[in-house]
């Protein structure tokens, strides 16, 4: 059986006699073959000891693990792990091995065995593990014989994730019952998905003439065998925002749409069922390149096309070709520099260091003042680089060959999940990225990032920047570059437009593309937001910290550009048009709060003048937590909000923005009324008690 030999990136500390420390470090090769590894390390005389660091940000299971020290074995000792029979259970995200040399001058150091990395989704399953085996001689013996733990674990973990592929996401029904579609009439239902299958069901009411079935508002998707029945009879449909080839649909979009009409009659049961795969905005372009790869190559072959209809290898093939397009391209690793490492004085056209705030959330119960605290201290500028690069949808910048970014150095524990779509990994100093497609510019200004799809991330990374560049002189022939989706939906083109008071030309930055430029200008943010963690049981208020005074630049610059339309004073956010993380029992969360008064708004279907309007009127605001919550930052002293979540994690986005604004912000979670602690990621479905929560109304609202 041939195995195929492997390379990855381990880091070794050395203990020079001032302890392991982040500045004498190795980053070595890890050869493997299959599951065994080994790796060589070379010692200078003033070495003491080493570490040997497999994994970062990863768990691990370490078996039959050696250390020959000049060809001769050696002992080792470990830490975030349990050994049992020679098996290293490392649970926890920062696996290590220390080996002293016990003041002896060692030339060559190697380490090798049977490694198996884990994701942290599924350190649960090894902690599982480690103690059943524990509990139980005979299994533990057998397993030690024939070597099976490394084959053990990775079959529990692969049924672990075979039990959640039944997905019950939600789409959205717009009903229309002679007002045209409108978002005051639409209804959610359950897309009940087994892989790729899924069979969604609608009872429409007797009134209505037509729907309009959404599966994935705000993301792309493609369709391949839908088929719609009306009463048990097969029906017609039309769609919008996408290409149809062979029963194929290709929604290429960010807003896909199939409509089906009655016809005059009244219906009683629609089933619509179908493959489908969701794509998100920043990889929407490659369903584009697959739609034009089937038109040329397979749509025009009649035979091919028939053995793609019979084993319906769509998603399959499209699922390849992305793959494929990822590896063939072009990556690159270099040493990762932060701005004040690389800037001279002759770029820096703004430099200012102060110290960021945040505020504590408080749960229901929590009766204590709300405190903002100063904590972090933290650089803001602005520079001018020759010959530099961006990336659409990316925080990265590439100048003089380096690669420029500052959040990990403020990443010290390496706590954060690195999810800009351009980097494939950060370990230790380097840090690994695509190289895509190359356009050339000679000036830009560039105000985009990662997360920038997101209207929390939008407003607060990369809105509130457009207050600075209204300082600096710089002049307004020179482009202002956005990411692409932030000038496709209609509110994000607007609150750019609004703060973007100079008129500079606005001009969109493809997710595919990096730009080249002859002279770039860059704003850092101006606030400390980092976009996900490794595990998301150890977040920590401190983690979001921002600047108050431009905080209340921004709100006062927006509240100027109130509609000053009227509003109810009481409202519930929905998040039945959001993406479906996230999910909770709203419908009956939403009933108690209709009896008590409020209006069920859906913030996102609102101009941004609208919105403004809306938040600064109101007096109660309650919702399951999501980007609308953003918006806080216009209410006024006297309002009260509540918002629903998983957990008791002290995520500070809302709190401190909140406190800025004088509001009254309290969450209510699962955990409080369900007793649940533990969990997976802050984006889980949850589930509110709604006994609870009538008490707690009854108090909230007085």
């Amino acid at each position: 059986m041939n195995i195929s030999k492997q390379s990855s990136l381990c880091t070794i500390f050395l203990d020079s006699g001032n302890g392991f420390n982040k500045d004498e470090y190795l980053l070595l090769s890890i050869s493997k073959y299959g599951n065994q590894f080994r790796v060589s390390i070379n010692i200078t005389p003033n070495i003491k000891g080493i570490r040997f660091d497999p994994y970062e940000g990863y768990g691990c299971i370490i078996t039959d693990f050696q250390v020959l020290i000049d060809g001769n074995s050696a002992c080792y000792s470990y830490t975030n792990s349990n050994e049992i029979n020679s098996v290293l259970f490392f649970d926890n995200l920062d696996p290590q091995i220390a080996i002293d040399f016990n003041s002896k001058v060692i030339s060559t150091v190697i380490l090798s065995g049977e490694i198996y990395r884990i994701n942290p989704a599924n350190l649960s399953i090894l902690l599982k593990y480690r103690r059943k085996i524990e509990k139980t001689t005979w299994i533990r013996k057998l397993l030690k014989i024939f070597k099976l733990h490394i084959i053990c674990l990775q079959v529990l973990i692969f049924f672990k994730n075979f039990g959640k592929h039944f997905d019950k996401t939600g789409c959205v029904i717009y009903i229309d019952t002679g007002n045209n579609f409108n978002e005051k009439e639409t209804t959610s239902v359950l897309l009940n998905k087994i892989g790729s299958r899924f069979c969604a069901i609608i009872q429409p009411t007797s009134n209505a003439k037509r729907i309009r079935f959404d599966p994935y508002e705000g993301y792309g998707c493609i369709i391949t065998n839908l088929q719609i029945f009306i009463d048990g009879n097969p029906a017609h449909y039309s769609y919008t925002n996408s290409n149809e080839i062979d029963n194929v649909l290709f929604f290429d979009d960010l807003d896909p749409q199939v409509a089906i009409d009655f016809n005059q009659r009244v219906i009683s049961t629609i089933v619509i069922s179908g493959n489908i795969f969701q794509l998100y905005p920043h990889v929407i372009s490659t369903l584009s390149r697959f739609k034009r790869i089937y038109e040329k190559y397979i749509a025009k072959k009649r035979y091919i096309r028939k053995i793609f209809k019979i084993l319906n290898l769509y998603i399959a093939c499209y699922r390849i070709i992305v793959f494929l397009f990822k590896k063939g391209r072009a990556r690159d690793s270099k040493r990762i520099y932060s701005f004040k490492d690389v800037c001279s004085d002759k770029s820096v056209l703004y430099h200012k260091k102060l110290k960021l705030s945040y505020t504590q959330p408080q749960f229901d119960n929590d009766v204590s003042k709300s405190i903002i605290y100063e904590d972090k201290l933290y650089a803001q500028y602005a520079v001018k680089l020759e010959s530099a690069m961006f990336f659409g949808c990316s925080s990265l910048i590439i100048w003089k060959n380096k690669v420029v970014y500052d959040l990990p150095f403020y990443d010290m524990d390496r706590r954060y999940n690195y999810t800009d779509p351009q980097i494939i990994k950060v370990k230790g100093s380097k840090i690994t990225f695509w190289k895509n497609q190359k356009a050339r510019i000679d000036r830009a200004i560039w105000m985009g990032g990662c997360a920038s799809y997101n209207y929390y991330h939008l407003m607060y990374e990369y809105v509130i920047k457009f207050l600075k560049l209204q300082t600096l002189n710089i002049s307004t022939e020179i482009p202002v570059f956005v990411d692409q989706i932030c000038l496709d939906v209609p509110q994000y083109r607007e609150l750019l437009e609004l703060v973007n008071k100079k008129k500079y030309p606005l001009l969109p930055a493809h997710p595919d593309y990096c730009y080249i430029t002859k002279e770039l200008y860059y704003i850092n943010c101006p606030n400390y937001i980092p976009v996900n963690f490794i595990d998301d049981n150890d977040i920590k208020a401190e983690d979001f910290q921002f600047d108050v005074s431009l905080l209340m630049e921004l709100r006062n610059y927006l509240l100027s550009y109130s509609s000053k339309n009227v509003f109810p004073e009481k409202i519930f956010i929905s998040r039945k048009n959001a993406n479906k993380i996230r999910n909770y029992n709203e419908d009956e969360v939403k009933e108690i709060f209709l009896n008590d008064g409020f209006e069920i708004v859906y913030p996102e279907t609102l101009s941004i003048k609208d919105q403004i309007a809306m938040f600064h009127q109101v007096k109660y605001i309650a919702g399951g937590s999501g980007a609308a919550f953003t918006n806080i930052l216009f209410c006024n002293d006297h309002c009260k909000c509540l918002v629903f979540a998983k957990s008791t994690v002290p995520l500070s986005i809302f709190s401190t923005i909140a406190h800025i604004a004088g509001v009254d912000l309290k969450y209510i979670t699962e955990e409080a009324t369900r007793g649940k602690n533990k969990i997976d990621s802050i984006h889980e479905s949850f589930e509110i008690d709604v006994n609870y929560l009538k008490k707690y109304l009854s108090s909230w609202c007085n």
